[in-house]
């Protein structure tokens, strides 16, 4: 047909016809049918035709190169696969080749013949003229397929989409079709053509209503200015030139960056629809800079709360503004300003950072102790106090208790704790006893022999007995205060011995060492031991006198049998001459010694 839809000429195929496809000035036409494929004329002459059984094929789909020189074909083959033909003008087979055990739906030829792209039902391949299969794509299946003129770039339809890959494989663009434009495999082919200058795109569609889908152009255009002008233009990280530009794209999302020195990146994604025309202009933000020093360093700096670094920092890259700084450092107190930057400008900012005084805690077990720091009185436990950070000697101290000390550092804006639990402080006891050389027991311990100095007690309350050989001992109860020095001395009473004293006759009055002591008997009386002199008297008896030894303990008796006295005055009594007197009282006191002993 030409333009005007005048049928210039007819050619009867008996079978299905699949695809046609001719060169640009229609000097060859190509047919794919149900019996093989055909070569015609411009005057609609059969050149050629390559037969097959219409039994046994599904029918071919033809592309042909636009100077006529290589024909490709794609068939199925029942019961065998798909299969890739490339036809040389004259007709003849150059080869033949397997590429799949189902569906092939499309084919298509580079101009030059140096590529073949085949359609199948889940995939697409891309081949080269000497049937070498250089790729397969899964991504989606090919029912039409069409190469680019100058080889870059490959269309690809399913059922509802078309996606355009570079000539490596790699997925460039893509156009979804709607539900209700959706094309099932009963659909007839052709179902998409590109013009030559791979710009305008067909879609056949046979969805409840059979149409065509017109996109006059595939691409889209973006059109890039900036101020200042002149940035260099990146899209997709692909370096471009200079700005302005106008940019011919594929549908698709595309990163658009400016960069310009002395100004901020700019980056944004841009979506490109077929047909769309946008435009870009794009104000850049000229680069200040910060740069922030502290004493000490190693300072976090927040500029609007946001940390940026430690110091010292140098020309930070900020925007033209006001902002509020902030630099902090553990143990220091917060450094605040707000600070106002201008385009290329260089802001400056040194921070003396202030240390923060740390706070030492201190209580005590018991309470109500006096806290010493330094040597200097502060207060009474429990204490909290507030100083510089430093290393400091605290003291504890509380009457009636021994001294705590310890060194502590406090650091900068923390708090550091003393719990000092005292103990009591002893007191000493000094024993002294007389006579010397008593044992000494504490609660029933021996803890020495009298005398003991300053024997170290926890205080309280307890139970001291002195002891001592032939002594009566002593047991004190002795209350020991903390601190306190107790003295005890203790005179030792000897232990009594018993001494009994009998007279013939009875009722002689009884003296020991000059002191009368009873009228015999007596009996169970206490003396302390020791040598006495015992003398019993009795009227008209002579005295009787001796000296007695008693031990501690000791019981002794003594038996007197008294002498009546004898004198020359009673009547009828014979005179005693002298000698004779001496001799008979000598007898008298022997015989007494006799009986005390």
């Amino acid at each position: 047909m030409s333009n005007d839809k005048q049928v210039l000429w007819e050619y009867h195929i008996p079978t299905t016809v699949r695809s046609v496809d001719m060169t640009p000035d229609a000097e060859y036409i190509a047919v794919g049918a149900l019996n093989g494929v055909h070569l015609l004329s411009r005057d609609g002459k059969l050149l050629w035709h390559y037969e097959s059984d219409p039994f046994k094929t599904r029918g071919f789909y033809v592309a042909i190169t636009s100077d006529g020189r290589y024909i490709a074909a794609a068939a199925l083959i029942e019961h065998d696969g798909g299969y890739v033909y490339l036809f040389s003008r004259d007709g003849n087979l150059l080869w033949k080749k397997k590429v799949s055990d189902s569906f092939v739906l499309s084919v298509d030829i580079s101009d030059d013949g140096k590529y073949l792209a085949v359609g199948l039902d889940r995939e697409w391949l891309l081949l080269n003229n000497r049937g070498d299969v250089l790729y397969s794509n899964n991504e989606l299946g090919g029912r039409a397929i069409a190469i680019s003129k100058d080889n870059k770039y490959i269309a690809v339809r399913d059922t509802r989409r078309v996606y355009i890959f570079d000539i490596k494989g790699s997925k460039v663009a893509g156009i979804e079709l709607s539900f209700s434009e959706e094309t099932g495999i009963g659909s007839p082919s052709k179902l998409m053509e590109i013009s030559p200058d791979f710009k305008s795109l067909v879609i056949g569609i046979m969805s409840g209503v059979n149409k065509i889908k017109v996109y006059p152009t595939i691409f889209g255009e973006l059109h890039v200015t900036s101020i200042p002008e002149n940035a260099t233009l990146y899209v997709n990280d692909k370096y471009l030139g200079e700005v302005p530009q106008t940019l011919t794209l594929f549908p698709g999302t595309y990163k658009i960056e400016l960069r310009k020195a002395g100004y901020f990146p700019y980056t944004e994604s841009v979506t490109i629809s077929p047909g769309s025309n946008l435009s870009m202009n794009i104000e850049l933000t000229p680069i200040a800079h910060l740069t922030v020093y502290s004493t000490p360093e190693g300072a976090y700096v927040y500029l609007n709360g946001t940390l940026i670094g430690t110091t010292p920092i140098e020309n930070y890259q900020l925007a033209p503004g006001t902002y509020a700084l902030q630099v902090s450092k553990e143990g220091y107190k917060d450094y605040k300003t707000t600070i106002s930057v201008s385009g290329g400008e260089t802001k400056i900012v040194n921070a003396n950072l202030e240390i923060l005084n740390g706070t030492l805690k201190v209580s005590s077990e018991p309470p109500g102790a006096e806290v010493y720091v330094n040597g200097s009185y502060k207060g009474t436990t429990p204490l909290v106090l507030d100083l510089y950070p430093d290393e400091y000697t605290v003291e504890i101290k509380k009457e009636g208790y021994n001294p705590y000390s310890e060194k502590v550092t406090v650091k900068p804006g923390q708090m550091t704790s003393i719990t000092a639990t005292l103990t009591l402080l002893n007191g000493v006891l000094t024993v002294s006893s007389s006579p010397l050389g008593a044992d000494v027991y504490l609660n029933g311990t021996l803890i020495g022999t009298t005398p003991i100095e300053e024997y170290p007690l926890v205080p309280g309350t307890y139970e001291l007995e002195i002891v001592k050989e032939n002594y009566e001992s002593q047991t004190i109860a002795v209350t020991v205060e903390p601190g306190e020095s107790k003295n005890i001395t203790v005179t030792l009473s000897p232990v009594k011995a018993i001494l009994e004293v009998l007279s013939e006759p009875p009722g002689a009055n009884v003296y020991l060492n000059g002191t009368l002591i009873g009228t015999t008997p007596i009996k169970d009386y206490s003396i302390l031991p020791g040598t006495y002199e015992l003398k019993v008297l009795k009227d008209g008896y002579q005295e009787y006198s001796t000296l007695i030894t008693i031990g501690p303990k000791e019981t002794k008796s003594f038996h007197v049998n008294l002498v009546e006295s004898q004198t020359t005055t009673k009547t009828g009594a014979k005179s005693i001459c002298g000698p004779a007197l001496i001799v008979a009282l000598l007898l008298i006191s022997l015989m007494a010694k006799k009986i005390l002993h």
